[in-house]
């Protein structure tokens, strides 16, 4: 019992490193190069290392998936050499959506899809969420002020960027879809579920 323990703490431990140091080494990179949707490529890279040593613990019980995401949230603001609460708290939220993924439909592939699903989402939404409703902005104002500076930078009237964020909703969806798929399959080579794969 104290080995599957141990293990289990040295896997949350290394994943959760390997996603901080992703954070700190990428997330530079991808803002330096002004990639479009950086956000939710740092977050599908990070769901990709969560979920495949989710897969790998000896011991799924309780919530590694979020402790993952306290040590890489850790990782990231020491990077920086001060706390950002925003960033810290997006880490968090990622790896809670992750766990609830798997902890809703198990440690399968239905479970790695909607969790990758829902964790690449988040950068969509994190704005209108934190802004709108934790600094009481109002959910409406910060949606219009998106809308009119995404079709001052994009050129795009407000009537088609309504489409436009429709479409980047599906292709966030997508990309954390993919991202579970992939950390499903990849993990089958390397360990076996705990519980039955669907």
């Amino acid at each position: 019992m104290k080995k599957k323990y141990y293990y289990t703490v040295a896997y949350i431990a290394a994943f959760g490193t390997l996603w901080g140091l992703s954070e700190s080494t990428l997330g530079t990179l991808l803002h330096a190069l002004g990639i479009p949707m950086k956000g939710a490529l740092l977050t599908a890279i990070g769901a990709f290392i969560v979920l495949c040593g989710a897969r790998l613990l000896p011991d799924q019980r309780g919530i590694p998936l979020i402790g993952m995401g306290f040590i890489a949230g850790s990782i990231k603001i020491l990077s920086l050499g001060y706390l950002r609460v925003n960033i810290l708290t997006s880490i968090l939220i990622e790896s809670l959506l992750l766990q609830a993924g798997v902890s809703l439909f198990g440690y399968n592939r239905i479970g790695f899809l909607v969790g990758g699903m829902m964790a690449c989402l988040w950068p969509l939404i994190q704005r209108v969420l934190i802004y709108g409703i934790l600094f009481g902005h109002g959910i409406q104002a910060i949606y219009l002020e998106m809308l009119r500076t995404g079709s001052a930078r994009l050129g795009i009237p407000l009537t088609g960027f309504a489409t436009l964020l429709t479409l980047l909703f599906i292709a966030h969806a997508s990309l954390g879809a993919l991202v579970g798929f992939l950390a499903w399959r990849l993990s089958r080579r390397f360990g076996h579920a705990r519980h039955d794969p669907v």
